[in-house]
């Protein structure tokens, strides 16, 4: 189901007889005077006991609910859920940061990175052979497929990490993902589950797999509790001006 109009949109799902629904009223008239310089930024309050059809699709389970699509074409999947405060400031601040927000590949370096970028929606993360292991044409054709890969989902509420395996070793053993690298891995901590990607290490094959994640067709496992270590940033210009975008193997 595909929305058309190219356009942020931030839905608020309500049932009349929901009394915890009734304040959000009033400050979503508020956000909605707020947000009116954010240009292509929509919000829509939605009574889902009218729109039945759209509560369904969105897997409403109570209200008040609220969905948040990204700027680009969009279909159902691509909602992501908003979980967080309920105040105007709450509202504002989530809406300015992802209105202003453009995807970028991010190393895993601390726990902190993890939580700011995983806490809520859907968060890819690649493994990688250690640098040391291959050559630095391997590695940085590692780095541009991912790069690739971002600039096709620009849609979706997803955010794409990586990390050589070494500096992560707890994350590899937990989830038991030592038979080789590199490989990909979807975690969603807000239902507490995890997937591997099955296929090759390539553009194609990382976008299905985080469209099947999205849809709800990957096979999921529960999450275990692990550790990130805090490592220090690489630098990858050096090897991005010498060796480009080398996301052919």
């Amino acid at each position: 189901y595909f929305i058309l109009i190219i356009s942020f949109f931030f839905f608020f799902f309500y049932a009349p007889w929901c009394g915890y629904s009734k304040p959000i009223h009033p400050i979503f008239d508020d956000l909605a005077k707020k947000v009116s310089h954010l240009k292509n930024l929509k919000i829509a309050k939605i009574d889902a006991t009218v729109e039945h059809i759209s509560a369904q699709k969105y897997k409403l389970t109570g209200y008040p609910s609220f969905r948040f699509f990204p700027a680009g074409n969009k279909k159902s999947h691509t909602a992501l859920d908003y979980n967080q405060g309920r105040t105007l400031d709450d509202f504002y601040k989530f809406l300015l940061n992802h209105y202003s927000e453009k995807k970028k590949l991010i190393q895993l370096t601390s726990k902190q990175v993890l939580d700011e970028h995983c806490e809520t929606g859907i968060c890819i993360l690649a493994i990688l052979p250690n640098m040391q292991d291959v050559t630095d044409y391997y590695f940085i054709s590692y780095i541009n497929t991912l790069n690739d890969v971002i600039k096709d989902i620009s849609d979706l509420p997803v955010t794409l990490l990586w990390t050589p395996a070494g500096d992560q070793l707890d994350i590899v053993n937990k989830l038991n993902l030592s038979y080789g690298f590199p490989t990909v891995i979807a975690i969603s901590f807000s239902k507490n589950v995890f997937a591997t990607l099955i296929g090759n290490y390539s553009k194609e094959s990382i976008k299905k797999f985080i469209t099947q994640m999205m849809i709800g067709k990957a096979s999921v496992y529960t999450l275990t509790t692990f550790t990130v270590k805090t490592v220090s940033k690489i630098d990858l210009d050096m090897m991005q001006r010498k060796y480009g975008n080398n996301s052919d193997l």
